[in-house]
């Protein structure tokens, strides 16, 4: 099962790494779970995450930095990202209306160089810089990117959480 066959594919694992490194996983998402597994046989040592959530995958990964920063794997180091600011007048551009669905919006608003979402029925998320076009949020971890049209004018946005992708197009 640890053979790798395609790529660093086995059967139903992952083998990765070299050394004390290498390791094998496997992880499964069905709806309203998540899980995640990996073994690194050269330190005798591994652990199994299981949740009971469709956005367990983010409790998942905090899990892993945790047991990672503990045992000392190489693995799971947080992602540090440089803030910084752009011009007001790049923030003003991605302002606005962006409908994801006739009953679902995104409501862009920009507050004390940060860009703010807020969702239909949901809480407002700040977002941070990540470049020209795109920005992040720390809790829930969203990244999004504007998009613009041929001339320039801000017309939608693309949303990745997890391995969920929306796009919406900008109404006002």
């Amino acid at each position: 099962m640890l053979t790798t066959q395609a790529g660093n594919q086995g059967f139903g694992f992952t083998v990765e790494g070299t050394g004390d490194e290498a390791n094998f996983n496997v992880q499964g998402k069905t709806r309203g779970y998540s899980s995640f597994a990996i073994v690194f046989p050269g330190k005798g040592q591994g652990v199994v995450v299981m949740t009971n959530s469709d956005n367990g995958g983010l409790l998942t990964e905090e899990i892993l930095r945790a047991v990672s920063s503990a045992y000392g794997w190489g693995r799971f180091k947080p992602e540090e990202k440089p803030l910084f600011r752009l011009d007001p007048s790049v923030y003003q551009d991605y302002v606005g209306f962006y409908e994801v669905a006739p009953d679902y919006h995104l409501d862009v608003s920009f507050e004390d160089y940060y860009l703010v979402i807020q969702p239909t029925d949901q809480a407002r998320t700040k977002f941070y810089v990540e470049s020209q076009t795109v920005f992040f949020s720390i809790d829930p971890y969203i990244r999004i990117q504007f998009r613009r049209d041929d001339n320039g004018v801000v017309n939608g946005l693309v949303l990745w959480q997890q391995d969920f992708e929306q796009k919406a197009k900008k109404v006002r």
